[in-house]
């Protein structure tokens, strides 16, 4: 494209020390602040490391009997050696069930996926979580009251931080009146552990609400003690991996459990009434994500139609990348670059 020299609104640009048209300096820094403005909108979740027990939604440490009769949305059921299951004509199991010694099941033909026994990596799964827990319980957390008479807040950034953990320890516990939970991550991109050593029994009778960048891989729920009678009394829309190894475990009711149930040795676990539970995606890419994508690529199109050079006649040339801006060796023969300018 040619055009006269009356037309020309930019200003003669310099030449940097290294002897590259200053048109490319511009162009990259402007491409370094956008790249750096994507990156910080999209938050990078490192979800809790469940090793063995990442495909599983159920697992029954137990060898008693699992009693389900409610819906299971998507994920694999795994049950210990000497461990027994029944579904009832209500339930149905979108997954696998894999048992760690011989298959004991009424109620298969209610299961979508494959029925196997003698599955090793059940028994790995076990040995993780039960890892998971006396793990994470002996980090340094911060006190912390659970009590809902009113709604509650917690924020992830008042909990200790250890790595990508940001850990409570829950020295009170109620959680009753069908009321909100909210637990905001801060978008610090951490999980948030909430520990209970000591308690007898925990009910969730209400909902918690992930906010601030977090999904349910990023909320542990972790009763490492002797043994917690861990259940809901009616209605409830919980989140997060409720892991309770040396527990009892009884959900029922109206319980919506998006997230994934974990223990269960101190004897039967029932999941029962009209209750649902699966595990729980994250939308991805989030929108802070795609508008950081848009800035760069609006900044890439700057620098595609910036480059431009004058002649020793007066007209304007432009180019098509920033890489076919005329050299220093052309430039001395008489062109000149034209500033980058946004378009």
């Amino acid at each position: 494209m040619k055009t006269s020299p009356q037309h020309i609104t930019s200003r003669t640009s310099r030449i940097d020390s290294l002897g590259n048209p200053f048109i490319r300096k511009q162009c990259y820094r402007s491409l370094l602040v956008g790249a750096l403005l994507g990156a910080a909108m999209h938050t990078v979740r490192a979800d809790i490391n469940l090793g063995a027990a990442a495909p599983y939604t159920v697992l029954y440490a137990g060898s008693g009997h699992l009693g389900f009769s409610a819906s299971s949305e998507n994920g694999n059921m795994g049950l210990a050696k000497g461990a027994s299951l029944s579904l009832n004509p209500t339930s149905s199991v979108d997954g696998n069930v894999d048992f760690a010694g011989s298959i004991n099941l009424s109620g298969g033909n209610l299961v979508t996926g494959s029925i196997q026994g003698g599955v090793g990596g059940v028994t790995s799964a076990i040995h993780d979580i039960n890892s998971l827990s006396a793990n994470k319980a002996v980090l340094e957390g911060s006190e912390l009251s659970i009590r809902l008479p009113d709604d509650q807040i917690i924020d992830a950034s008042n909990g200790k931080g250890t790595g990508n953990d940001y850990v409570f320890e829950v020295t009170d516990f109620k959680f009753d009146g069908g009321k909100t939970l909210t637990i905001n991550g801060d978008n610090l991109g951490g999980n948030v552990i909430f520990n209970f050593e000591d308690l007898k029994m925990a009910n969730f009778n209400g909902s918690i609400v992930l906010t601030g960048g977090l999904c349910a891989d990023n909320v542990l729920w972790n009763f490492s003690g002797e043994g917690t009678k861990l259940g809901n009394k009616g209605n409830a829309n919980l989140k997060g991996i409720f892991l309770d190894p040396n527990g009892e475990i009884s959900f029922g009711g109206n319980a919506e459990l998006c997230g994934r149930l974990f223990g269960g040795t101190g004897g039967d676990m029932k999941v029962i009434g009209e209750s649902k539970i699966g595990i729980c995606q994250c939308p991805e890419p989030t929108t802070h994500a795609l508008l950081g994508l848009g800035l760069i690529a609006a900044l890439l199109f700057h620098c595609h139609r910036c480059g431009k050079s004058q002649g020793s006649d007066g007209t304007i040339e432009d180019h098509d990348d920033v890489s076919m801006v005329p050299s220093p060796a052309s430039l001395k023969r008489g062109k000149r670059v034209i500033k980058c300018r946004w378009m």
